[in-house]
């Protein structure tokens, strides 16, 4: 490693090592596709498609992707008014996810509970 680091970032280097590649590759695409979720409903809701105030995930990727991955089949987690990032991190299939936002039958709760419908699917249906 170059001496051209500061001590920080070389031990935070060398840690990365011991995890393993494709996990961190995992979770470096998960935390992506959540991002481009964000910005995708981002968008729809600038064009009015999304009913309501949207409040986005954007910047808290990793705290759903981690959480999510520390978690055991049976364990569920409930979130807040932010908590698309979870759903998606916890297995949620995307396209469902949309769905409802913009309120469409085939969404996770059949488009009824809109921008904050997704913690009561995630409480109950989505043990992993």
């Amino acid at each position: 490693m170059s001496q051209d680091y500061p001590e920080q970032v070389q031990t935070q280097q060398a840690g990365l090592s011991n995890y393993d590649s494709e996990l961190l590759r995992r979770m470096y695409r998960m935390m992506r596709e959540i991002r481009e979720f964000e910005y995708t409903a981002d968008d729809l809701s600038d064009a009015g498609e999304i009913p309501g105030p949207i409040h986005l995930y954007l910047g808290q990727e990793a705290v759903a992707v981690g959480a999510s991955l520390a978690l055991g089949e049976d364990d569920v987690i409930a979130s807040t008014h932010r908590g698309h990032g979870h759903v998606l991190a916890k297995g949620a299939d995307i396209d469902r996810m949309m769905a409802e936002l913009v309120g469409k039958e085939t969404g996770l709760n059949r488009g009824r509970g809109g921008v904050n419908a997704h913690g009561g699917f995630l409480a109950w249906n989505l043990r992993m």
